[in-house]
Formats: structure tokens, C-alpha cells, sequence
């Protein structure tokens, strides 16, 4: 493994094109790295920076992975544009420039939703698309030569890239070429670090549907006329009583997944305590070193991450340790370093 990119190796792709098709680039599979063909690889084009290098693991669920880029991504430009558009909107009708009716509530909650879906495709109008690195767009896996160019230099990957975002879930620190790729964000000098866990989107995303349903329910059901004796109180007290029961429905599933979340975070904390590169798993090993499309024998990514950990660390270890001080400076440093930063 190496540090160097070849020029004609360093290619990004547009963060649009990586959310295109709700994901469909992110597919879950253990095997996903074999099921690229040229049209993915042509997505992306000769860069010189990466603004973002996405670390992830195959096996966590595409959506997961999705709507935690909308909310790194997108989520920001949502609240000003929907901010910006309910005040102009309530501006309008404080005038009487517009009708004062129940549907204009709706440009606030519309522009929130269009803008958290599809920001990084609305930017492009005014601004350079954000170039991001996703190993499996951005590594050929259509000819085999450059394919393991681009592994073995994996690591320069990330040294041409500004910012690491890991999208964490439970199984992250059990993969070897994730323990890699922080190995590789260590060596470079106040690099950022973004960690975000991927089933925080849910909750967020939940949270938020949770807020919007509640709002048009109310608003709703108060611009609904429900007759009576008075039809002011009455369409109040209507608006109330069914806003309370939407609430009651959708508060349990709000909590159980936010319990899973909170499950799922007090495991961090105990990884990276007990992190050891020794027991990562990789797609050779579990392959038993066969490749399961073409039966050629591959090569043992962990003789080659344990090689290129030594000669990374192998200097700062003590040379009178066993073998293997490498590796386990490399395991202090995650213990230790790493965890205060997460």
C-alpha cells in the first residue's frame, strides 16, 4: 500500500451524483465492490481535491447512508430556505398580497422537504458541486489493473481530501479497510473529522416528520368547520383533541428507534476501548482469499494493512517490542487519541 495517487487515478465524483436514485450507488451488499460495471466509474472525473472522503462500511443499509448525507449535506440549506420562505409567506398575508388561507402554510413545509432532498443538485445553479470520494465510484472496478492501483493507493485518497466524514454504525470498527482509512486520516495534521452515526438520521428525520405532522394537523383541523354553537372553540377543541391523538400514535415509534440509537452509542464508546486491528474482519479473508465472481486466487488485504501500518507506525514503536509493537501503537492511538476527538 502507498501513499502516492497517480494523476490519472485521482478522480472525484459530483455529492449529487452519490445521492442520485435515492442512493442506488450506496446498494447493501457484502459484496458490492463486484457489482460495478464502467457507467459507475464514468461518473466521476479528474480532480486535484476531494472536499469529503466518505468512510463507511457495505453492509450498513443504503437509506441509512442516505439520509445521513441529506442531514450532513442538505439539512442547513433546508431550515434557511423554509425560514426564509415562512416569513416572506407570513409577510404576504400580514398585506394582504396573498390569500390568508390554510394552503399558504404549506410553502414553508414543501420548500423544506424539495430542499433537503435535492440541495446538491439546486446548488449547482449558483455554486461548484461538491466533489466527494466513495471508493466504489471512484476506484475502477472494470479493469482489473486499475482497480488494485487505486486500493494499494487508497490511503493518498485521503490525504488529497480536506475533510474524513464516517458514516458510523456498529459494525465500522469490525472492518479492516475502515481501521485503514483512520489510520491513513492520523497521519495528516488537523485534518477535520466527522463522525455521524447512521441511524441518527432516523431519529432526526423522525423528529422532524413528527413536528411537521403535528403542525398541518392542527393547522387543519382548525380551518375545518365543525359547526356547533361556537365554531371558533369548537374547531379549537377539535384541532386539539386530534393533534393529542396524533401524538399518542406516533410517540412510541419515535422513542423505540431513538432507544435503538441510544443502544447503538453507548457501544462506541466500548469499541473504541477495546479496539484491535488484529480482530477486524475483510472481504478476503471471509472469501477465504477466492474471488467469488472470477475463482482467482486475491491477495490478503490484511498482510498488506498490517504491512503498510508498520511502516507508518513502526517508527515511533520501541524496536526492543515484539513484533507486532506496530499494531498495537496503532490500537493505543484509536483507544486513546481517536476516541477523545469522537
Amino acid at each position: 500500500l502507498q501513499s502516492y495517487v497517480e494523476p490519472e487515478l485521482l478522480r472525484g465524483v459530483p455529492l449529487h451524483e452519490c445521492l442520485s436514485g435515492w442512493g442506488k450507488h450506496w446498494q447493501q451488499a457484502e459484496n458490492a465492490m463486484l457489482c460495478t460495471d464502467r457507467s459507475a466509474y464514468d461518473l466521476g472525473k479528474q480532480i486535484e481535491e476531494y472536499d469529503v472522503f466518505l468512510s463507511h462500511d457495505w453492509a450498513t443499509s443504503r437509506y441509512l447512508k442516505l439520509f445521513s448525507m441529506m442531514i450532513i449535506f442538505n439539512s442547513r440549506a433546508a431550515f434557511f430556505c423554509s425560514f426564509a420562505v415562512s416569513v416572506l409567506t407570513g409577510f404576504l398575508r400580514a398585506y394582504q398580497l396573498i390569500p390568508d388561507q390554510m394552503w399558504t402554510i404549506c410553502f414553508g413545509y414543501v420548500v423544506y422537504t424539495v430542499v433537503l432532498c435535492f440541495w446538491q443538485r439546486l446548488r449547482r445553479l449558483c455554486f461548484r458541486p461538491l466533489i466527494v470520494f466513495v471508493d466504489k465510484l471512484c476506484i475502477a472496478q472494470h479493469d482489473e489493473e486499475l482497480k488494485e492501483k487505486g486500493i494499494l493507493a487508497l490511503a493518498g485518497f485521503l490525504d488529497h481530501s480536506r475533510k474524513l466524514t464516517v458514516l458510523w454504525s456498529t459494525r465500522y470498527f469490525q472492518r479492516l479497510w475502515c481501521a485503514y482509512e483512520l489510520a491513513a486520516y492520523s497521519r495528516a495534521e488537523e485534518k477535520p473529522l466527522q463522525v455521524m452515526p447512521v441511524k441518527m438520521s432516523v431519529i432526526l428525520g423522525l423528529m422532524s416528520l413528527y413536528w411537521h405532522v403535528l403542525s398541518i394537523a392542527f393547522h387543519v383541523i382548525a380551518w375545518s368547520n365543525f359547526g356547533g354553537t361556537d365554531p371558533v372553540f369548537s374547531r379549537r377543541l377539535m384541532a386539539s383533541f386530534f393533534t393529542m391523538l396524533i401524538l399518542c400514535m406516533l410517540t412510541p415509534g419515535v422513542c423505540y428507534i431513538g432507544l435503538q440509537l441510544m443502544n447503538d452509542l453507548t457501544q462506541l464508546p466500548q469499541q473504541l476501548k477495546n479496539f484491535r486491528i488484529q480482530e477486524s474482519k475483510c472481504f478476503c479473508c471471509t472469501s477465504n482469499h477466492v474471488h467469488p465472481v472470477t475463482g482467482r486466487r486475491m491477495i490478503c488485504d490484511r498482510s498488506l494493512v498490517f504491512h503498510t501500518l508498520k511502516k507508518w507506525f513502526g517508527s515511533r514503536a520501541d524496536r526492543d517490542l515484539e513484533e507486532g509493537s506496530h499494531l498495537e501503537l496503532f490500537n493505543q492511538m484509536i483507544q486513546q487519541e481517536l476516541s477523545q476527538s469522537i
